[in-house]
């Protein structure tokens, strides 16, 4: 998102003089959307710009610990990782190892970087390439900025359309070739849509190896809120009542649940290793959660 904007900022200065008409009316739907995104944060979690600690200064009763925050951003940069801890590898061995996670996550990484390799070379042979640069620019500033917090390809993925298609455009530039690749990609779109896909070439996760195809009962009836069917059974950890999925759903997932729905072994393993469990802040429960110390965690602290 951050990119995004610096992209906005730039396109709105260069073209400031046939804009500035309208400069207010742009201050204003900008304000109110940064607003919305501001107090959505807060109430979510306690910070304006969740999950970094920019402008940490709020300080509502349901804020998340920073413990549970550094968690939950360890856990985002190991998703990027292929969930494998690189903390013992230096920067070239652990670049190595990005680019060859296997399967779909080594493929889109090695193939950014390889564009990213060749732009520059396809930028020499354009004329009045000022814009294409400044994307360019932004790609390798995206790639700076995920690297330290969650290098996942799906996060730069529209960088590698770009850049992808700038190249080939400028190689293939008959225009029938173009019509006739965009009907193949619209009827191999169309075969996932009607058709199963084993997908065990691409993922090594086990709940995403068919994907979802349509069904004539889907126009009347939608389909599940959740594809995973499991069955739900009551919990009770530390004074907090919840539905937990069987114990054989990954410790993130949970499923179409009655609330408070939480896969107790998310519950557990926080408890256990971070020291906080949740409660309702009220006895209504759309007032929402928050996360309060263990017994272990306020003798520790009252020591």
């Amino acid at each position: 998102m951050a990119i995004l904007i610096v992209l906005s900022i730039i396109l709105f200065v260069q073209n400031f003089k046939t804009l500035k008409g309208s400069l207010a009316s742009y201050i204003a739907i900008s304000s109110t959307m940064l607003i919305l995104f501001l107090c959505k944060n807060a109430i979510i979690s306690g910070y304006l710009f969740y999950p970094i600690e920019l402008f940490d200064f709020l300080n509502f009763e349901w804020k998340q610990p920073k413990a549970l925050l550094n968690f939950y951003k360890r856990g985002t940069y190991l998703d990027g990782m292929n969930n494998v801890d690189t903390s013992h590898l230096n920067f070239f061995e652990t670049f190595k190892y990005w680019l060859t996670i296997p399967k779909l996550d080594g493929l889109f990484n090695s193939f950014y970087i390889l564009l990213l390799i060749l732009f520059p070379w396809f930028l020499l042979k354009k004329n009045k390439a000022s814009g294409l640069f400044i994307i360019y620019t932004l790609s390798i500033l995206q790639l700076i900025l995920l690297w330290n917090n969650s290098p996942q390809y799906r996060f730069f993925f529209a960088f590698i359309m770009f850049l992808s298609v700038q190249i080939f455009i400028s190689v293939f530039k008959n225009k029938m070739i173009g019509f006739y690749l965009v009907c193949i990609a619209i009827v191999a779109s169309a075969f996932s849509v009607f058709f199963n896909i084993n997908l065990k070439h691409f993922t090594d996760n086990a709940l995403a190896m068919d994907s979802n195809s349509f069904s004539i009962k889907h126009i009347i009836v939608p389909a599940g809120i959740s594809k995973t069917t499991t069955k739900f059974t009551k919990e009770t950890i530390n004074g907090f009542e919840f539905y937990s999925p069987n114990s054989d759903m990954f410790i993130w997932g949970t499923g179409n649940g009655n609330l408070p729905c939480v896969n107790k072994k998310q519950v557990n393993y926080i408890k256990t290793y971070y020291h906080y469990t949740p409660v309702l802040r009220t006895k209504n429960q759309k007032d929402g959660f928050l996360s309060v110390p263990t017994e272990n965690e306020i003798i520790k602290t009252n020591f």
